[in-house]
């Protein structure tokens, strides 16, 4: 209307609005636009319209305008069915439901819902810190001529999903709101870690809860589901922490175990478990038994141990936030046995013994390796052992202790004995040369008569030397055939060489064979012509003959020369 009119609005035609002020819109030209606000009332529902005067010199007759009306409709802000509070057992399926009233028929709305007052993204989902933590599934669209219904479904119901949910439904800047569902969730909030323990040390499990109250907590091997022991429980409020103490004295406690949660108690009743996790129990995963040594030479010993952390049965290696694997802190110690206290001493009071190196391996074995220096024969049996420190390293859930290796002993390698089949043989004779060695596999033998050669003047070769091996003993033989005697240069020396390999050392024994003329092949002839007399040879066993002459009984006469040819007749050949 015209600035000089004025404005007058009704409520249903009838009820002029008082107690308010109206506004003037400024507009081009020379109309004049009149605005009012009020605040909606459960009875604003009705038709509404404008009522103007107007009148100037040219027209001072008093004109009257009337606006159409307009229909105001009331829309109820609030949902039909407002999702519920409810506690929920953790790992379950949970759906909760909006119903809104639909006053616009099939005009465009749009369904929102939120998780603890912010909007969920997609279809449904909540992140933190770029992680996905909520992965809902919104059904929008179920709708008839006077309601329009949506759903949430939450999987897999974890505690992080706990908290307040609301739903909204908005037709532009008209919007109705839900009341606000609370979601408890009855889990386990922090299960057991991969866990890592010296054997013979303590390593704890900590499981906790939160929810509606506190369940009954217990521990259990994934093995066979039995439980492990009666853990300590504690709560604060609706937080359960239960913890368990193993005692790793076994390599069969390097197992999976999980902890079970169970509510029984309260709406939501039920159990819940946690993964599997691994208790790896770390030794010592070999060392030298005996460590074969020839003399004044050296003794090895080595002493391998878990060299890093350990997070799974495949001995995977276990990897903090940072994604990289973990040493097993250490330090390793040797002793020595003493035979006359009986007892274990430090080996840093012996000067033959020196530890060598000390390294983890790519494959995660921590590696210490030991010499004894120049044993000898009397060192035959000693023991040695080590001692693997470990350090407790609590942010990787490591849990220290000493362990200790078994005995290491010295073993002295080298030939036992070296014996010929006959030592006095005949010229033309075959024997068999026998080197008896020990140590830890077969050295390689020879057999020579000095200078590193076979004479093989005096003897031919048949075979060998031919090896067995029985444990650590090993036998070699040597088969030669005697060619000439020499007996009259008191025989012949011959060595048998254990050779242990290179910076191991040697080991040699040795025999005399004495080879004798066959005299089975010599003719004897006697100057005794005397006809009726006898002649008597004996082998005397060492090489030599006697010949005896005994004279006739009826033959006096010559009795005194045949008693003096059987003195000149005892010879040696």
């Amino acid at each position: 209307v015209r600035k000089s009119g004025g404005i007058n609005a009704e409520y249903g035609g009838t009820t002029e609005f008082t107690g308010y002020t109206g506004v003037d819109v400024p507009n081009p030209g020379d109309n004049t636009i009149s605005v009012i606000t009020f605040r909606i009332q459960s009875d604003s529902a009705g038709n509404y319209l404008c009522k103007a005067t107007y009148s100037d010199d040219f027209c001072p007759t008093v004109q009257n305008f009337e606006s159409e009306p307009v229909a105001l409709t009331i829309i109820q802000a609030q949902a039909l069915t407002n999702p519920s509070s409810a506690v929920i057992l953790g790992s379950s399926q949970h759906v909760l439901t909006c119903v809104f009233p639909n006053p616009f028929g099939n005009d465009y709305h749009e369904i929102v819902w939120l998780y603890n007052d912010k909007p969920m993204v997609g279809n449904g989902d909540v992140f933190s810190d770029g992680t996905r933590v909520i992965d809902g599934t919104i059904e929008k669209d179920t709708a008839t001529a006077n309601q329009i219904e949506t759903t949430l479904t939450l999987p897999n119901v974890h505690v992080d999903m706990a908290g307040s949910y609301e739903c909204m439904i908005k037709w532009g800047t008209i919007y109705i709101k839900s009341t606000v569902a609370t979601i408890t969730v009855n889990a386990i909030t922090t299960p057991p870690s991969v866990t890592n323990v010296a054997n013979g040390g303590t390593a704890t499990l900590t499981c906790i809860t939160s929810g509606e109250n506190v369940p009954t907590i217990t521990f259990h091997r994934a093995s066979d589901d039995s439980v492990v022991e009666t853990p300590t429980i504690t709560s604060d409020g609706t937080v359960g922490t239960a913890t368990l103490e193993i005692t790793a004295n076994t390599a069969s406690q390097a197992t999976n175990y999980y902890c079970k949660a169970t509510w029984t108690v309260g709406s939501g009743q039920g159990s819940v478990s946690s993964d599997p996790i691994y208790l790896s129990v770390l030794d010592i995963t070999s060392i030298t038994s005996t460590s074969w040594a020839v003399p004044s030479q050296l003794a090895r010993f080595e002493c391998s141990s878990n060299g890093i952390l350990i997070m799974n049965s495949n001995g995977d290696a276990y990897l903090d936030t940072n994604g990289d694997r973990v040493t097993a802190g250490a330090t390793v110690t040797w002793e020595v046995y003493n035979t006359g206290t009986n007892t274990w001493d430090s080996t840093d009071t012996d000067s033959k013994f020196d530890v060598s190196s000390l390294y983890v391996t790519a494959d995660g074995v921590r590696v210490s390796k030991a010499v004894y220096i120049q044993p000898t024969q009397s060192d035959d049996g000693k023991q040695f052992r080590c001692n693997v420190n470990y350090v407790t390293d609590v942010p990787n859930n490591f849990y220290g202790g000493i362990v200790t290796s078994g005995a290491m002993t010295i073993s002295i390698a080298r030939v036992e004995s070296l014996t010929a089949s006959d030592a006095n043989p005949i010229a033309g004779d075959t024997i068999t040369l026998t080197c008896v060695a020990t140590g830890e596999s077969a050295p390689t033998f020879s057999f020579t008569t000095g200078n590193k050669i076979f004479d093989t003047s005096s003897y031919d070769f048949v075979s060998g030397p031919t090896v067995t091996t029985s444990g650590s003993t090993h036998t070699a033989e040597y088969v030669i055939k005697t060619i000439v005697a020499n007996n009259l240069r008191n025989g012949q020396t011959i060595t048998c060489e254990a050779d242990y390999g290179i910076g191991n050392g040697k080991s040699t024994a040795e025999t005399t064979v004495t080879t004798y003329y066959n005299c089975a092949n010599v003719e004897v002839d006697s100057f005794n012509t005397y006809e009726g007399a006898t002649i008597t040879e004996t082998d005397l066993g060492d090489g030599s003959l006697r010949q005896t002459i005994t004279c006739p009984a009826d033959r006096p006469t010559r009795n005194i020369l045949c008693k003096r040819l059987l003195v000149m007749f005892i010879a040696t050949l």
